[in-house]
């Protein structure tokens, strides 16, 4: 007990001092690994962002244009009316035909008949 240090004093002296270097060092290397993750994840944001931007515009262009459901029911309905618009067309124009055809027979009948 007279030497004030031992070498057991100086050991666990020495264990410290490196445990706590270590230690510093293990944080130093901690906050870098944070450093690259938060470089890695403002990066894969900026990805996801444009990404994004890239969906919403082909979206728009998508939506201008290819026609909808909706769009084509709607337009196979105005081809149906207007289909059924020439065939009234058709039977009024047959009509005045059979008329005029008619009025033809009735004149060259009476004409016959003189």
């Amino acid at each position: 007990m007279t030497d004030f240090l031992t070498w057991g004093t100086l050991v666990a002296a020495g264990a410290s001092l490196l445990a706590w270097v270590k230690f510093w060092i293990d944080v130093g290397s901690d906050r870098q690994r944070i450093a690259n993750a938060e470089a890695n994840s403002t990066a894969a944001t900026a990805k996801a962002e444009f990404v994004a931007a890239e969906l919403a515009k082909f979206q728009l262009e998508a939506a201008r244009e290819f026609a909808s459901s909706t769009d084509l029911a709607e337009a196979e309905r105005r081809f149906a009316s207007a289909i059924e618009g020439l065939a009234v067309r058709f039977d009024r124009m047959a009509e005045r035909l059979d008329r005029v055809l008619e009025s033809f027979t009735h004149i060259a009948q009476q004409q016959v008949k003189r």
